[in-house]
């Protein structure tokens, strides 16, 4: 038996095919077999364990694919084309991007719609997805009756339901309250506003347009005008553009307001309500939520009581719309409470099963009276607990907001701590609407209570699984990322700092030019100098090189640093750089930011100008430091007395005499007080013929 059989340590040392080829006649066993091991071996066991099935859902195969492939820090995120030149470089061109995208989506759409044959004709997909449909040309039931009003809501159309519902009713027909409802509902929840089609909208604002092209020929035909015609004109126009500016002051005011009432009373939610002859339970409940839905609130609870009267038990969902409106009738915070809790216990008493909108509907209006909330929010949680419901982090999101004091961050912050210690290592998926709002806001009470440590156990928690895709849209990722970067900047060391600016940009984090000037300064009190020209490149390429406020912090720590020539020679480059983006003294600085456009060139101020001809001087380039100092006299920007001396010096040190009248030249035109006393410097230390003399004395007359 061992002569024909080798063990799999064999196997380990040669291949199993050039040993297959040598021993044709011999078993390889595995080691842990029972014939290598010297045992016998065991009869098979007839018995075979089908393991439990494991659910899983459509997208199971492209979550494990997407689980191979991980972040690539230094692309873009995948949304966007992967091309540097094509890539956006600001949250603006992000926006801007994402609004294309959509803009080409809605385009396609009107293609759709506005041709639905050519694209009914061809349907292969599986599953049909309805939405990217266009709506059905004609109905398939077209006479009056509930088949046909099911049709019509079923396809959310608003207006073609109504219409059927009526003639249903003229036809002397009578429509189901399964129906009824249904078609409540839908009003209910659009508010009896139906939203014009795609088609609609394109062809109206085309309509616009081509009124307005009308008016401007119509205009442009005109030959002469009388001046009582131009005179009328003249006051039609400015109140015209009175009437608009205090339009648009209206709806500037409407759009602050939050709140407006859209509900309209008479409209066809509630004629149809009225209609309906044997109302129930769900025909209240829609029209509650509905009414609540569209800030008519104080009728929603005049519904709620009179359905209280007439024995009906509203579902949980018109309970949700109801505690949801609570601020809105009480100003009180007790009193607020109080309606809460009435609302809670006929919820109990009804037997009526609260879900987490319920109680996330509760925490939202607690942090709305924070005064009670922070004395009632645990309370709430605890009450979530005790009956098996889960908060979410919506729930937790609420709660930090009950808790806010700007006056005493760390109280806020001991709350996150209690939070982070509950959810510790979880995953976690959306449950509710404000779940999204739960990073950013507790990043937010990390950043105010100027807590790193605190910041490193959030990220970890938003790092588990899949729960960075809580984080919200790119704005919140933005913000969430420039505050834990900002304390980052604050109290790590730069190696640490730069380690994780590589991890973030540009994948999670397009840096502001604040960020960048924190960035710089921590560099400055680590004394890192060496790491000011790649910082400076990654602010070019995103666009930041025309910030002003961080030109003038870089330039200002080029000009203090203590390097050595090579990286002096960097430095230089970079000043070399920023004079070629200075704005022209004949250059406006308005002309830049028209429609909204980013600026071109930059404003050259005195400290700037100073540090740039410092930043030259330790560079040795004498001639570079000469061009500033040229610009210095078109732009009338009067450099320093200390900047001209120790150009000077530098120029009689170097004995460059052209230089160092040169140098009297700019201290005369800008009338400067020191320029005779440079004058009598430059004979001291120098030897001038008598050319250089008379030059020197020619230019000191033109000061007088």
């Amino acid at each position: 038996m061992a002569a024909s059989m080798a063990s799999c340590q064999a196997c380990r040392t040669c291949l199993f095919a050039r040993n297959l080829q040598r021993f044709p006649n011999t078993r390889f066993v595995h080691k842990t077999s029972p014939a290598c091991l010297g045992g016998q071996a065991t009869a098979p066991n007839d018995t075979i364990i089908i393991p439990t099935r494991k659910p899983r859902d459509a997208y199971a195969v492209l979550q494990a694919l997407g689980n191979t492939v991980g972040k690539d820090p230094t692309g873009q995120p995948y949304i966007y084309h992967d091309d540097p030149h094509l890539a956006p470089r600001s949250m603006r061109e992000r926006r801007d991007y994402r609004r294309s995208l959509e803009s080409g989506r809605k385009a396609a759409q009107f293609v759709i719609q506005k041709n639905p044959k050519l694209f009914l004709s061809y349907q292969h997909d599986e599953p049909k997805i309805e939405s990217l449909y266009p709506p059905l040309p004609e109905y398939a039931m077209k006479d009056p009756g509930d088949e046909a009003i099911m049709e019509r809501v079923d396809e959310n159309d608003i207006k073609g339901a109504w219409e059927m519902y009526q003639s249903t009713v003229q036809a002397g027909q009578e429509v189901s309250l399964e129906t009824s409802n249904a078609l409540l509902d839908m009003l209910c929840f659009h508010g009896n506003q139906a939203r014009p089609s795609l088609v609609e909208l394109v062809d109206k604002s085309i309509a616009t347009a081509q009124e307005l092209q009308a008016a401007l020929k119509d205009d442009t035909q005109e030959e002469e005008l009388d001046e009582d015609a131009i005179k009328g004109e003249a006051e039609e126009a400015e109140s015209v553009s009175g009437q608009k500016s205090d339009a648009k002051d209206k709806r500037k005011k409407r759009k602050q307001d939050q709140f407006e009432v859209t509900w309209i009373d008479g409209n066809e939610a509630e004629q149809l309500f009225e209609a309906i002859k044997e109302k129930n339970a769900p025909s209240y409940s829609a029209l509650i939520q509905g009414m609540v839905k569209h800030n008519a609130h104080v009728k929603a609870f005049n519904m709620y009581n009179e359905m209280q009267q007439k024995k009906y038990i509203p579902d949980v969902r018109a309970y949700n719309a109801l505690i949801e409106a609570v601020p809105f009738i009480r100003d009180n915070p007790e009193d607020v409470w109080q309606v809460l809790e009435q609302l809670l216990k006929q919820m109990s008493k009804e037997d009526i099963q609260p879900t987490l909108y319920t109680f996330n509907a509760v925490m939202r209006v607690l942090t709305k009276n924070r005064d009670v909330g922070r004395f009632y929010g645990m309370q709430v949680i605890n009450e979530m607990k005790a009956i098996g419901i889960e908060p979410s982090l919506g729930t937790y999101a609420s709660l930090l907001n009950i808790h806010v004091n700007p006056k005493y961050p760390v109280k806020q912050a001991n709350v996150l701590y209690d939070i982070l210690d509950d959810l510790e290592d979880q995953e976690f998926v959306l449950r509710h609407p404000r779940d999204e709002f739960f990073f950013f806001e507790a990043m937010c009470v990390c950043s105010n209570a100027k807590d790193l440590e605190l910041a490193y156990k959030l990220d970890a928690l938003l790092n588990t699984g899949s729960n960075s895709m809580l984080l919200g849209g790119m704005s919140f990722q933005n913000m969430y990322y420039s505050r834990f970067f900002n304390l980052i900047t604050q109290f790590e060391s730069v190696d640490a700092m730069l380690e994780y600016y590589e991890q973030l940009v540009p994948q999670a984090l397009l840096p502001f030019s604040t960020m960048y000037i924190d960035i710089l300064q921590s560099i400055e009190s680590a004394g890192a100098y060496h790491k000011i020209p790649r910082i400076w490149q990654d602010a070019a390429n995103y666009g930041r090189k025309f910030d002003e406020n961080l030109l003038d912090t870089l330039l200002k720590i080029m000009a203090m640093s203590t390097v050595d020539k090579q990286l002096h020679e960097e430095f230089c480059s970079i000043v070399t750089d920023t004079m070629k983006i200075a704005r022209q003294p004949d250059q406006q600085r308005g002309s830049n930011r028209m429609r909204g456009r980013p600026p071109r060139s930059i404003r050259v101020t005195q400290k700037m100008l100073n540090n740039m001809v410092v930043t030259y001087l330790k560079g040795e380039q004498l001639d570079e430091a000469r061009k500033v100092l040229d610009y210095s006299k078109k732009a009338k920007i009067t450099p320093s007395n200390i900047v001209l001396e120790d150009f000077l010096s530098t120029c009689i040190q170097v004995g460059d005499k052209q230089m160092a009248l040169g140098c009297i030249e700019v201290a005369v035109h800008h009338m400067m007080t020191g320029s005779s006393t440079m004058a009598d410097r430059i004979k001291e230390e120098m030897v001038l013929n008598n050319e250089e003399r008379k030059h020197l004395d020619y230019i000191l007359q033109e000061r007088q």
